[in-house]
C-alpha cells in the first residue's frame, strides 16, 4: 500500500483523524502533520521542526491527500512541493468548489474524490469542473482508502481508475 501524507488544516483535526484511521485500517502508512508535538524545545523553534518533519514526510510519501474544501497557503505549498517531487496528489471535496478558482492547485491534483452531498450535481455540471471531470470520481467516506489505492495503482499501470462513481 502507498505511504500517504495527509495534507489538511489543523482546524479539521477530527476529520483528519477519522480519515487517517480509515487509511491505516486499510493498510496505508499515514503521516498526519496535526499529530506533531513539540519536542524538548523552545516554542520559537517549533514551526521550524514542523516544517522539517512535513518536508521529510512529503519526500517519503507516495500519495499526498489534500482536503480541497479547506486548504490554505501552507497546503498549497505542500501540494506544489509534492508535485515537484513527482508525487501522486489526490484531493477530497466534501462541500466546497472554491478550489476551482485556484488554477495552480486545480491542475496540480491528479485525482479528485467527491464525497457526495446536495451540491454534487451542481458542481460537476459547472463549466469550471469540465477540465477536471475525467480525473474525478464520487465516493462515500468509507470508500476513500480503496479509491486512493485504485487510483494510485492505475497511475502506476497507466490505466483508468477502477473505483468510479456515476459522474455526469
Amino acid at each position: 500500500m502507498p505511504n500517504v501524507y495527509l495534507c489538511a488544516s489543523i482546524a479539521n483535526a477530527q476529520v483528519n483523524s477519522r480519515i487517517g484511521s480509515e487509511l491505516r485500517r486499510a493498510g496505508f502508512e499515514v503521516f498526519d502533520p496535526c499529530t506533531i508535538h513539540p519536542r524538548h524545545t523552545d516554542k520559537i523553534y517549533f514551526p521550524e521542526q514542523v516544517f522539517a518533519a512535513c518536508r521529510q514526510a512529503i519526500e517519503r510519501c507516495d500519495v499526498l491527500l489534500v482536503f480541497l474544501d479547506s486548504y490554505g497557503k501552507d497546503s498549497a505549498w505542500e501540494i506544489g512541493f509534492a508535485r515537484g517531487l513527482g508525487k501522486y496528489v489526490v484531493g477530497i471535496v466534501a462541500g466546497s468548489s472554491l478550489f476551482l478558482q485556484d488554477w495552480m492547485v486545480k491542475f496540480t491534483v491528479d485525482h479528485i474524490l467527491i464525497l457526495e452531498g446536495s451540491w454534487f450535481h451542481e458542481i460537476v455540471e459547472s463549466p469550471e469542473w469540465a477540465s477536471i471531470r475525467d480525473r474525478s470520481e464520487m465516493a462515500e467516506f468509507d470508500q476513500i482508502a480503496p479509491c486512493i489505492a485504485a487510483a494510485f495503482d492505475a497511475r502506476k499501470c497507466d490505466l483508468q481508475p477502477v473505483c468510479r462513481g456515476d459522474l455526469p
